[in-house]
């Protein structure tokens, strides 16, 4: 029976956490993503509503590099009929190089690189998350119907490790996470 448990429960740690409508994904070296919308911190987030994302560590005070958007985040959506939708011109863009990418100089190529801290842990009751901005889902996909769409989202950034004579920065990349987008009737 302990095997029963501890195989269930190793499954449950491998799923994305939803945390008061924040998407939290797996940890992968101390470090963890919250997905949210912009207006409000609960699912399903508004089809027109920007997406807005934070890296977390529990255990440290973690600098970040993230690249651009062609090798920061990759999406891609499925519509309330379970059939996966078209990408937007924007759409497209976003995500093109995540695949090349196996480590920093793979991004260096006229990409810019953002910095953020990762620190601390998500706190459900701070509600909305502060950090760098996505677009409207519905910027990013044909939405042409009414109804619930999921949204998956994959991310990867650089760790900066700091030594005593120089600074390296290994890859992150998170498991995809999933995150219910609503479109109401008559938008």
């Amino acid at each position: 029976m302990n095997k029963i448990c501890a195989s269930i429960f190793l499954a449950l740690l491998s799923l994305s956490i939803h945390v008061a409508g924040a998407v939290l994904s797996n940890t992968n070296n101390e470090i963890y993503i919250a997905i949210s919308g912009t207006s409000t911190a609960y699912e399903p987030v508004r089809f027109d509503e920007r997406l807005v994302w934070r890296p977390f560590c529990n255990t440290d005070v973690v600098q970040i590099n993230y690249p651009d958007p062609e090798y920061l985040v990759k999406f891609k959506m499925t519509g309330p009929d379970g059939k996966e939708r078209t990408k937007t011109e924007l759409g497209k863009k976003f995500g093109s190089a995540f695949d090349k990418v196996r480590r920093y100089k793979d991004t260096i190529n006229g990409s810019h690189m953002g910095n953020i801290t990762a620190q601390g842990g998500y706190d459900r009751s701070e509600g909305v998350l502060s950090g760098p901005l996505l677009p409207k889902p519905e910027e990013l996909f044909a939405m042409t119907n009414a109804g619930v769409y999921t949204l998956e989202i994959q991310m990867q950034m650089f760790r900066i490790v700091k030594g005593t004579n120089n600074w390296t920065r290994e890859m992150i990349r998170f498991d995809p996470v999933q995150i219910k987008i609503e479109k109401p009737l008559g938008k």
